[in-house]
């Protein structure tokens, strides 16, 4: 592997393509890919190559409802939390 900016490395194997699972091994047992976007296996096992130009994508048709039909929702915890709790039980908290 080739160390390159901003403490990423590259590997470039030209047989690993679509579907084929790999894993680092450094100093220790074998370790998924932390950037991997497809992990079969789960958070500890084998990662797995995903080639996004192989996959029958079908949503090609979908579009986002307007941005002027979104509800948004902000809440303020600290807020809502003064009004259910009195002042001595706020300090309790130890926020």
């Amino acid at each position: 592997m080739n160390s390159e900016q901003n403490g990423y490395w590259r590997c470039d194997c030209p047989d690993a393509g679509h579907g084929t699972d790999y894993a680092f091994v450094l100093d220790g047992p074998a370790l998924p890919d932390p950037r991997s976007p497809w992990q079969p296996y789960g958070v500890h096992g084998r990662s797995r190559v995903l080639d996004h130009s192989q996959i029958p994508w079908s949503d090609a048709g979908w579009r986002p409802p307007m941005l002027s039909s979104a509800i948004v929702y902000e809440l303020h915890i600290g807020r809502s939390l003064l009004k259910a709790l009195s002042i001595a039980q706020w300090g309790a908290l130890n926020i």
